[in-house]
């Protein structure tokens, strides 16, 4: 298990697995990959394999316990962690493949990883769900900015890290939308954070209520304060129980930098199923 965060029990859990040359690999199944995934119940599971012709390129999969997603930044940290950690690639780069293209890590200053990822730009939405606002016990008056990218529905609030915090979303009413994840975000208004941006994302359509800290929502959360705010590297917080730090950097050329860390938690062996 891969842990993107600087320590031990914080950030977001993240099961990797690297399927090789070993008996059988070849004969993983997508019903094996979701179940496994359930069976490891974190927000994602990501399946790696090697690419025939490239030492450093490999096809990535990421499952939650109840669908397979497009895109998952954290657990592309997290693979990216292992195959540098476990000497699986030469140098300092690797690049997946993957059901949202190309997407590039490298190892960063600081001890950091550097995910290279495409921008997913939120546009209004004038016809969300009346789900959406009810489930977060907000009124049209509450909210700046209601906006849809391909993935997720995205709500920008006033009010900074305490009205974050105090988010209490009825899940039930939210796991009917129709979406990944429901992105809530704002700006840290105060002069003394460390922080430019404040977050929370909620998925309990992808059986996870609220994700820990989420690299792919902030494909969407980076360009929209970045156009806000007018700078173009931001540091984010999510805000969730198990807290999360993220730095971003929007490009030009429609794509994101996002900067994280990963620990090792566990290595576990899968054995075959007796006869």
């Amino acid at each position: 298990m891969r842990l993107p965060s600087k320590a031990r029990f914080s950030g977001n859990p993240a099961c990797v697995v690297v399927l090789g040359e070993q008996e059988g690999a070849n004969d993983v199944t997508d019903d094996f990959m979701q179940k496994f995934a359930r069976e490891m119940n974190l927000s994602e599971t990501a399946y790696l394999r090697k690419e025939s012709g490239s030492d450093n390129t490999y096809s990535i999969r990421w499952f939650t316990p109840a669908i397979e997603v497009d895109l998952c930044g954290h657990a592309t940290l997290a693979a990216a962690h292992t195959l540098f950690s476990r000497g699986h690639v030469t140098g300092d780069s690797v690049t997946f493949s993957s059901k949202s293209g190309p997407l590039a890590a490298r190892r960063a200053e600081g001890g950091l990883i550097e995910l290279d990822f495409p921008q997913e730009r939120v546009a209004a939405d004038a016809e969300a769900p009346p789900a959406l606002l009810k489930s977060l016990n907000f009124t049209v008056e509450d909210v700046a900015f209601v906006g849809k990218n391909r993935m997720d529905y995205f709500v920008a609030i006033a009010g900074g890290q305490p009205a974050i915090a105090a988010l209490a979303p009825d899940f039930t009413l939210m796991r009917t939308i129709k979406t990944r994840c429901v992105i809530v975000t704002s700006r840290c208004d105060d002069d003394d954070s460390e922080y430019d941006v404040v977050s929370r994302v909620f998925a309990p359509a992808a059986g996870i209520d609220e994700d820990a800290v989420t690299g792919s929502a902030h494909s969407a959360i980076g360009p929209y304060w970045a156009d806000k705010l007018g700078k173009a590297s931001l540091v984010a917080r999510q805000a969730s129980a198990r807290d999360g730090t993220l730095h971003l950097t929007v490009k030009d050329n429609g794509r994101i930098l996002i900067k994280g860390n990963a620990v090792t938690v566990t290595r576990g062996e899968l054995l075959p199923q007796e006869q």
